[in-house]
């Protein structure tokens, strides 16, 4: 074996095993809002990496002083079984076939590319321990599901997301709460541009968190569900964007 080959192999080995971690932590967040609400349900490969609270020294170099600081608890809480009937249920309901050919892709689109890095950014949301960073990571998933657009991002953003949640087959919103879901979105994407351009910490609440974690599962979900029905590019999704919007648009105006 030539030098650095092992190193280089397991390298890739890793990087396959993420990308199954980080779509089981997608599915946990779509089948268990519930715990996002807390931040503190994580995913983890081997739970021998997991800690207990404990204590630590903590050197404050401007002060010149040293003090005793708590590490969060992050104890082993259950165990999230993959058995082959949940495999099936994921077959059956969630395109896992779908998932696993875009995975084994050598040659991807650019809408397939746009699906790993969206399971990639909820996986890394979902083991993040600081709400407002877990909070901007989730709407990293989300963004990177948004045909883009340099010259108006925002409306881009709340226009496909709203679309994508309340259009796609699955059905997550009555479509009669298009706007209310659209008001919500616009809220938590302003929260998040705080976060981003003013230092805005500490300030995620919990239902905030787990909102944006819901819209970003049900966003994937809804992207590999385009997937399935042929969808293989940014411009045939705003395409259906900018039709369906036009819709609410038109019907929000007769009222």
């Amino acid at each position: 074996m030539a030098l650095g080959e092992k190193d280089h192999a397991e390298l890739l080995a890793r990087e396959k095993v993420e990308e199954a971690l980080n779509f089981i932590r997608f599915m946990f967040c779509y089948v268990n809002p519930k715990y996002v609400f807390s931040n503190q349900w994580k995913i983890y490969y081997d739970i021998s990496t997991i800690q207990e609270s404990g204590c630590f020294l903590q050197r404050n170099v401007e002060s010149n002083s040293t003090s005793l600081a708590y590490s969060s608890s992050k104890k082993a809480r259950g165990i999230f079984p993959i058995t082959k009937e949940n495999v099936d249920i994921w077959k059956e309901c969630y395109f896992l076939d779908s998932l696993s050919a875009i995975m084994r892709c050598s040659s991807r689109t650019e809408w397939e590319d746009a699906i790993l890095t969206s399971i990639h950014w909820i996986g890394e949301a979902q083991y993040e321990w600081g709400t407002d960073v877990a909070f901007w990571k989730y709407w990293t998933a989300i963004e990177s599901l948004i045909p883009p657009n340099k010259e108006k991002v925002t409306e881009s953003v709340l226009k496909g997301t709203s679309v994508l949640i309340v259009y796609t087959g699955y059905r997550f919103v009555s479509i009669t709460e298009f706007w209310s879901i659209y008001k919500r979105i616009e809220d938590l994407y302003d929260k998040r541009s705080r976060i981003t351009h003013s230092g805005l910490s500490r300030q995620v609440m919990p239902d905030e968190l787990r909102d944006v974690c819901q819209y970003a599962s049900w966003m994937i979900l809804a992207a590999i569900g385009l997937y399935s029905q042929g969808y293989r590019k940014f411009e045939q999704v705003q395409e259906q964007i900018d039709r369906l919007y036009s819709i609410e648009k038109e019907v929000k105006g007769k009222k």
